[in-house]
């Protein structure tokens, strides 16, 4: 038999102080936990975007009724002094309707005393006193008794006579001498004037009430855009945050801390990683909750006359810059 070297056998690395890969199996495994560990991630981050999204719908849902019940009260209250105003307008254009009448009424009285006048001249003219008389009923026109109209009302003061003349033909000549057409003309200016500044007036205040629910709108009902900045929740000066939620957040700071730092297994880690997010997210929910109740219920019963008061209610209802 011929002597055939043996192949040198190679020196495992075990012994060369290194450590051994990892077969198959151990690398299969540890892929399946950093794939445990992403789902857990997004999950929990799902999760939490699904919580946030349903906070901002119901925030949105409550300030749209809020704002529709607001809009709803302007819009009655419109009505209703619309409503005033047309009553007031009909109250005016009965008013001008009344002041035609009189100009026809005062038209006709004016006609027929500048007639009486053009005719007591003319039979003056031709006759004597004694004869003026007959002349007016021989001519088929009989002027009226002034002491006899209903129509016409005069206050005469400090009218000087003289005992024994005749008073009601004294009143009579008074009335005759009096300018009736000038005291016709200045009465219905006068009475012209006061409807057309009363409608002034009603025009004005309308014009300015409509200014008015302008300019507190623009002024006290915030307007925010939907750029990614806004749709972020406002985490700081929480009006609910309490001496609890702060030691649940130092709690969890500690535990992710801990997710951090840790190195052994993979199942601690993942029972760490599971641990952390939850250490203060139920109780901060709670209480976001409570207080979203309390303050839809303290809007809900508000009952104020100071404007300022009720839109800094109403502003807080909307999300924060």
């Amino acid at each position: 038999m011929t002597d055939t070297p043996l192949p040198k056998q190679k020196r495992s690395r075990l012994f060369e102080g290194e450590t051994p890969r990892p077969n198959s199996k151990q690398t299969k495994m540890a892929d399946m936990s950093v794939m445990n560990d992403l789902k857990i991630s997004i999950s929990a981050i799902a999760s939490s975007v699904k919580e946030i999204k349903d906070g901002q719908d119901s925030m949105k849902k409550m300030f749209e009724s809020k704002i529709h019940k607001l809009r709803k009260d302007i819009i009655s209250t419109i009505e209703v002094l619309k409503t005033d105003i047309d009553l007031d307008m009909a109250r005016e254009k009965s008013r001008i309707d009344e002041l035609m009448t009189s100009i026809q009424t005062l038209t006709t009285r004016l006609n027929f005393i500048e007639s009486a006048r053009q005719t007591e001249t003319l039979d003056s003219e031709n006759s004597n006193g004694n004869d003026q008389r007959q002349g007016n009923t021989q001519s088929g026109f009989r002027r009226p008794d002034p002491l006899n109209d209903n129509e016409l009302t005069v206050i005469m003061k400090n009218v000087v006579y003289s005992e024994g003349e005749n008073l009601a033909e004294k009143v009579a000549d008074i009335i005759n001498s009096l300018d009736l057409t000038r005291i016709a003309i200045h009465t219905l200016i006068s009475r012209i004037e006061t409807a057309r500044e009363t409608q002034d007036n009603i025009d004005v205040i309308y014009t300015e009430l409509c200014d008015t629910i302008i300019n507190e709108m623009d002024k006290n009902i915030p307007c925010y855009d939907s750029s990614s900045k806004t749709r972020k929740r406002y985490r700081v000066h929480k009006s609910f945050w309490n001496e609890e939620l702060s030691n649940l957040w130092a709690t969890m700071r500690d535990k992710e801390k801990s997710f951090l730092n840790c190195n052994g297994r993979p199942s601690v880690k993942m029972t760490k990683r599971t641990e952390f997010p939850f250490a203060q997210l139920p109780k901060l929910r709670c209480y976001e909750r409570q207080y979203k109740q309390s303050f839809c219920d303290e809007i809900e019963s508000i009952t104020t006359y100071n404007s300022n008061e009720f839109w800094a209610k109403i502003k807080r209802l909307g999300p924060r810059k």
